[in-house]
């Protein structure tokens, strides 16, 4: 279910972020954003009206990414986000109720579920769901989904024509495969009209899935609450808009164990650059294989040789995880950053992602978790084995875009980030780039909120 209300200029001068709700209290802040657009602007009947919020069932399931001006803090913008794991738990998809969804799940590979996408009036001419779909781009592209469907509302008008006249564009611009469609559950009342007789532009939301690159799954279903016929829209992400992919693929982060290499890896499919002598390790170099490891011999000047591996994969669209301090540390300071790793980060295209790793729950690092020195690999994990409860924190900051940028300005950025999140002192400066966007993107990453493993 998404907004089809009318179009008010965008406000000026305010910039608009997107990030993850991180509680219950932004939740009610996308709730209370619902319930003005579908329940107030739009009339239709809502759980949770009489506390005017829009909360159903689903909400719990479900994350909830979010649009905000960066200066009052307001939430513009929101959608809610069902994982096919989560819609396993629940026991469906919203959208059950209203298709036999059998040609979706049929589908090979990760999928997630949009819906509830609504806009404030005010930002309805492009800047707000623009922001919101760079977000949700980046939160497929951080966990490695192959899908995203949600549906998209039109109006229906009298005898459901106007609906019918917007179905009579989008089957020549964008309907799926016969293959890939889905039957409606209640469809409309009309749903033909000849295209000689009536054709509509499409609606601002179903504009911009199109845009995106997403197909229609067939005819719309008739949705009596809203008022409205609701369009089921699917995303093959392979087949996603570039100009929404804006690829968070190299991330730089810090190094405090051999377990960085499987705590980032459990967040993502992603691949890493490591030292040779890894593979050898009992265990340990049978995962950094099958995490798609680049592995680089230390010792023998081969960084130069690296780099144009390093470059061919983020090209391709395989994301990387590079420790450029090249060495482990106590993770209560930084070492040095490489430069000459950071090479990828300036090509087209690529983001370099920082990411802050803290093991322990304090202020002050765990002391076991850390892997330096003359650590051996067995005794390390003994420690660990007798250890209460490791847990970790990861922070995916905010992608900087390297293209105007030197390697020596890219590396000195991403270790005053991390620096900066985990509260280490460094005596660096941090002077700005001749490139605005390289500090201020236009989407910060949709997974900066904390995530813990144990």
């Amino acid at each position: 279910m998404g907004a089809t209300a009318p179009v008010l200029p965008v406000r000026r001068g305010n910039r608009l972020v997107v990030e993850l709700a991180a509680g219950p209290e932004d939740v009610r802040a996308a709730q209370a954003l619902r319930y003005k657009v579908f329940g107030e602007e739009m009339g239709a009947r809502l759980q949770g009206s009489e506390f005017c919020l829009d909360a159903d069932e689903f909400d719990p399931y479900c994350q909830h990414l979010l649009v905000r001006e960066s200066e009052t803090g307001n939430v513009v913008g929101c959608t809610r986000i069902l994982t096919d794991e989560n819609a396993r738990r629940i026991g469906r998809f919203y959208s059950d109720g209203e298709f036999q969804l059998g040609a979706i799940r049929a589908l090979r590979g990760r999928m997630l579920e949009v819906g509830r996408t609504c806009i404030a009036p005010e930002y309805r001419q492009g800047a707000g769901i623009a922001v919101l779909w760079s977000g949700l781009a980046g939160f497929i592209n951080l966990h490695g989904f192959d899908y995203l469907f949600g549906s998209a509302s039109v109006p229906l008008g009298e005898q459901d024509t106007q609906a019918a006249a917007i179905m009579n564009r989008l089957r020549r611009q964008a309907m799926a495969a016969p293959e890939i469609r889905v039957t409606p559950r209640v469809p409309l009342v009309k749903s033909h009209v000849p295209d000689a007789v009536l054709d509509a532009p499409l609606p601002a939301l179903l504009k911009a899935y199109v845009r995106l690159g997403a197909k229609a799954c067939g005819e719309p279903c008739r949705d009596a609450n809203f008022g409205v016929a609701d369009v089921l829209m699917l995303l093959d992400v392979n087949e996603l808009n570039p100009a929404y992919s804006r690829h968070f693929l190299k991330r730089v982060a810090n190094h405090v164990s051999w377990l960085d290499i499987p705590v980032i890896g459990a967040q993502a499919r992603i691949g890493f650059l490591s030292k040779t002598e890894v593979k050898d390790w009992p265990l340990i170099g049978w995962m950094a294989e099958i995490a798609d490891t680049l592995f680089i011999a230390r010792g023998a000047n081969q960084t130069g040789a690296v780099i144009p591996h390093i470059a061919e994969r983020v090209r391709f669209g395989r994301r990387l995880v590079i420790f450029p301090e090249g060495t482990t540390t106590d993770g209560a300071r930084l070492q040095r950053f490489h430069p000459r790793l950071l090479a990828a980060g300036q090509l087209s295209g690529v983001r370099v992602q920082p990411v802050a790793l803290r093991y322990g729950t304090s202020a002050a690092p765990d002391p076991v978790a850390p892997f330096v020195g003359d650590d051996a690999l067995l005794t390390h994990l003994a420690r660990l084995v007798c250890h209460p409860g490791l847990r970790v924190r990861i922070h995916f900051l905010p992608p900087l875009d390297g293209r105007a940028l030197s390697r020596g300005r890219i590396s000195e950025h991403c270790r005053l980030a991390i620096a900066r999140d985990l509260g280490i002192e460094t005596s660096a400066h941090l002077s700005p780039p001749t490139n605005p966007a390289a500090v201020e993107p236009l989407v910060s990453s949709p997974s900066a909120s904390l995530v813990e493993a144990t």
